[in-house]
């Protein structure tokens, strides 16, 4: 694997401030964004709990690949999604492994033709599936991605194949699990579907998968217009709630999807617009600026902050507060707002490598230089920070500027929702595993090593973190005691 955590932007000040540093704009359509409908608002709603969405705090033999599911090679499909040449030559299986340790499902090679397994279940086998479109919902029990017979494209969702499309994009669940939506070209015209049903036509395809609201009751599409982007709510019927048209990206919804934000053009001005699924009628708007870029919301949406330019001179700016930033090259990487919303961290790069720093709040922590810096998080009262840093092509864990034992490979550190443990999964010579720290960074113990390990989460108790592994041909979800 390649030592970079990832592939930083030289030219990278702020995207869209610097000459030679502007995005890709969309494609333009000859469509213009049509004016909302007079629809009924209701008022801010609370985001509903999703269908069965505690981490499951048991070990438990999920799947059993069988003998004739071989895994990929360099040559075949299932490589394609292989970061590394190394990594090519012995190909793994895709495999997507709930969250919450309800449910697997992979992709399995039979000779000349692929298939799903969900569940144990296997599904029909075709001659091309598109890796990338793998989809489980968020309890586990459905299952979704792209298959194509002939020409055409199907979006298989629980066995049912829908189309056929001359193209499709990447299907997403609801967070209650018990919708799904995907677009599908047609001749010359992209439809955005819900379920069994079809929205309007429009002449370019949407600018990324559509994304559910947290109660799973609307859908935020952005479409490709001339000029721009527009950034359509609706209810699961396509009934328009909330339309706005802007001139630029990113687009950016917190994690409990309550909020959205975007960047608009005006007179080659750029600012930010905010809004939430329950009003999208109501819209923030921000000052402007020479460009902004970096998006990003807290957990539930409370605060945004984003970095921006003025002249020669570059922000980090939180709910509306500016903090002039050092010179230096900022890593495409989004700015992380502590737990109490009283400062963001960012890592800058110049000439001597990366550091952290921490804006409108700092702890003292000294400023230590890396290659590189990644995966920020604070504990649940911000007290402690931790990331992964680069030093000497090898990778390890910082916890308040005190460094941990090198790894081929460390990853997505965690603190525990009490602070008392920090956990994070590691590679060390071709075998994955999960380490368990204190909240210092030294290390308690470190897990068995497996074939592949998946994401930590923590169960509902905050006692355990749960994660799946590849064990042989055994796709496992471990529960594992924090304390002795």
């Amino acid at each position: 694997m390649n030592s970079s955590l990832y592939i930083l932007t030289i030219c990278l000040s702020i995207v869209l401030l610097l000459p030679g540093c502007k995005r890709e704009q969309p494609k333009s359509g000859s469509v213009a964004v049509p004016e909302a409908r007079s629809v009924a608002v209701p008022e801010a709603q609370s985001v509903a709990v999703p269908v069965n969405n505690k981490v499951s705090a048991t070990t438990t033999l999920l799947a059993t690949i069988a003998a004739n599911e071989e895994t990929g090679s360099a040559e075949d499909p299932l490589a394609r999604h292989a970061t590394s040449e190394a990594e090519k030559k012995t190909a793994e299986m895709l495999i997507e492994m709930n969250q919450y340790g309800k449910g697997v499902a992979y992709i399995s090679q039979h000779g000349n033709l692929v298939g799903v397994v969900h569940n144990g279940k296997r599904g029909k086998l075709y001659k091309e599936l598109e890796p990338s479109s793998l989809t489980l919902s968020p309890d586990g029990q459905r299952v979704a991605y792209s298959a194509k017979v002939e020409d055409k494209w199907f979006v298989v969702v629980d066995g049912k194949e829908h189309g056929p499309f001359d193209d499709k994009g990447p299907p997403v669940f609801s967070p209650d699990s018990r919708h799904i939506a995907y677009e599908g070209q047609i001749g010359s015209t992209w439809h955005m579907f819900i379920d069994d049903k079809k929205g309007p036509g429009v002449p370019v395809s949407f600018q990324d998968k559509a994304t559910f609201s947290g109660d799973s009751s609307r859908l935020l599409a952005v479409e490709n217009v001339a000029g721009g982007i527009a950034l359509n709510v609706t209810d699961l019927s396509f009934n328009r709630l909330g339309a706005r048209k802007v001139r630029g990206v990113p687009v950016a919804v917190n994690p409990e999807k309550t909020r959205i934000a975007a960047v608009d053009i005006i007179n080659n001005k750029q600012r930010v617009i905010e809004f939430s699924f329950s009003r999208p009628d109501i819209v923030k708007e921000g000052p402007l600026y020479d460009g902004v870029d970096n998006l990003a919301f807290n957990n539930d949406g409370t605060a945004l902050t984003y970095m921006a330019g003025k002249g020669t001179d570059f922000y980090i700016v939180l709910n509306g507060k500016e903090e002039l930033l050092p010179k230096g090259q900022f890593a495409p990487l989004l700015p992380v707002i502590r737990p109490d919303k009283k400062g963001v961290g960012l890592f800058i790069h110049g000439r001597d490598g990366a550091y952290l720093h921490q804006a409108f709040y700092n702890d003292g922590t000294a400023k230590n230089l890396y290659k590189e810096g990644a995966d920020l998080t604070y504990s649940k009262d911000g007290s402690r920070h931790a990331y992964v840093a680069i030093k000497n092509e090898r990778f390890l864990i910082v916890v308040n500027g005190k460094e941990g034992p090198v790894f081929d490979r460390v990853t997505l550190p965690k603190f525990s929702p009490d602070g008392k443990y920090l956990v994070y999964r590691a590679r060390q010579k071709n075998k994955r595993f999960v380490v368990v720290a204190d909240a210092d960074g030294t290390i308690l113990r470190q897990h068995p090593g497996y074939e592949r390990v998946f994401e930590t989460v923590f169960t509902p108790d905050g006692k355990s973190v749960g994660y799946g592994v590849k064990d042989g041909r055994k796709l496992i979800w471990k529960a594992e005691k924090l304390g002795e």
